[in-house]
């Protein structure tokens, strides 16, 4: 929960001015609403750049209200969920833009945007989902590129933006890493997962 922290701590300092708790709420989930959906407007941008602009709305009205994640966003209505759905999208664009012109500064933007959007990494699939995503893109973009240096660029973009996340985020990493390497680690996991309890799930 240590990636949580700076979220929670931004919306206390809120409160502590005096705004009531819905309207902290409104704004958590419009600033969510507007960085997916921007986010997945430059995506669809970069991505068909010959369509017309006023078709690049329909991909974010999907993204934002498509059954996926009608279910698992909004009807689940967990935060860390909220968050990744709109740092995926932000992330994705960023990487893309990096390759694509060849600018190593995207790395560090993406870097930046994990590290401003922690809370949506409080749970080890985000993590994972996120480099398979960034991987993914990667691997794809070397198996395209016709030019060997292009295929270096992607590599090295690649391995500079983990590493830029590893830095940013390593304050809570190493918690992460202190506690699945203690003795409460396996008490915890032993507690949690049961064999009823997944066959339930």
């Amino acid at each position: 929960v240590s990636a949580s922290a700076p979220t929670y701590w931004i919306l206390a300092k809120i409160q502590e001015i005096g705004f009531p708790g819905f309207f902290i709420e409104g704004i958590f989930f419009w600033i969510l609403l507007v960085v997916s959906g921007f986010s997945v407007y430059f995506l669809t941008l970069e991505l068909f750049p010959r369509m017309k602009s006023t078709l690049n709305l329909f991909p974010v009205i999907f993204y934002w209200f498509n059954p996926f994640v009608l279910v698992n966003i909004w009807n689940r209505f967990l935060y860390n969920y909220m968050v990744f759905f709109a740092l995926l999208p932000l992330v994705l664009v960023l990487f893309i833009k990096g390759l694509k012109r060849a600018d190593y500064r995207y790395a560090i933007f993406l870097g930046l945007a994990t590290g401003v959007f922690s809370y949506a990494l409080t749970s080890m699939a985000f993590n994972i989902l996120l480099w398979l995503v960034l991987g993914y893109t990667a691997l794809f973009n070397i198996f395209t590129a016709k030019k060997t240096e292009v295929k270096f660029f992607v590599i090295k973009f690649f391995s500079l933006a983990f590493i830029l996340y590893t830095l940013i985020n390593f304050w809570w990493i190493t918690q992460v890493v202190a506690f699945v390497s203690s003795q409460a680690f396996g008490r915890v996991i032993s507690s949690f997962f049961t064999q009823a309890g997944n066959v339930s799930t």
